[in-house]
């Protein structure tokens, strides 16, 4: 919902017509999704007042309802979102559901590779030695090593320090998309959070602000 009123916003800030929202939920929990499907149905109310609530449908997509293969079918040539949804299907289910995933990166370009080993990295508190040889396992035997790799590029022990970077443009980008021109004491403040978690946070309440003040009480 604060995503849709977010797209409206900026319509009617920027003088446009309002654009059509189709929301689309990616479930991958361990537990069955039994949801409603219409945000109306969130409401107990009586029968006379349900004319009075907002009421939509989303798309669900619960990649628990599908296996690698027909995701694959379903994405046709796709292979960087088969790949994201194969990877969403499995992040949390331990050393297998991670071969599983490498077992799909052999497709993909070096590009999208780096793309799916990113989302791991930030999703899976896990050595890069023990992902290495979890990739291997997966069926990615002529890959380098992943260790190595990120080594060469000096990338190893700055790994976690370039996550929380991105993170902290992430939610400056977000501040400009939204409100325009950020204040320079707010910027700052934002780059010197080093928690990803308040970041993750922080990135979330932009679409909750109706202005550049409120969003500055939450720093």
């Amino acid at each position: 919902m604060s995503y849709c009123v977010s797209v409206w916003k900026n319509n009617l800030k920027n003088k446009e017509s309002l654009k059509p929202v189709i929301p689309v939920v990616f479930y991958h929990g361990k537990g069955k999704y039994d949801l409603p499907l219409n945000f109306g149905d969130y409401f107990d109310v009586p029968e006379e007042l349900k004319r009075y609530i907002v009421s939509f449908d989303y798309e669900l997509f619960d990649t628990s309802a599908y296996d690698e293969d027909s995701i694959q079918r379903k994405c046709h040539e796709n292979l960087l979102l088969s790949a994201f949804l194969i990877s969403m299907k499995n992040i949390f289910s331990g050393n297998q559901g991670l071969e599983k995933i490498f077992a799909g990166l052999s497709r993909l370009e070096n590009a999208g590779r780096e793309i799916i080993i990113g989302y791991i990295l930030r999703s899976v508190d896990i050595e890069l030695e023990e992902l290495d040889e979890i990739a291997k396992k997966g069926g990615m035997q002529d890959m380098p090593s992943l260790a190595e790799r990120l080594e060469e590029k000096g990338e190893k022990r700055g790994l976690q320090k370039g996550f929380i970077i991105e993170a902290q443009d992430m939610v400056i980008n977000g501040l400009e998309a939204k409100f325009g021109e950020v204040p320079s004491d707010i910027t700052d403040k934002i780059k010197s959070i080093d928690d990803r978690e308040r970041l993750r946070n922080l990135l979330r309440e932009i679409f909750k602000a109706d202005n550049i003040e409120d969003f500055r009480k939450l720093i």
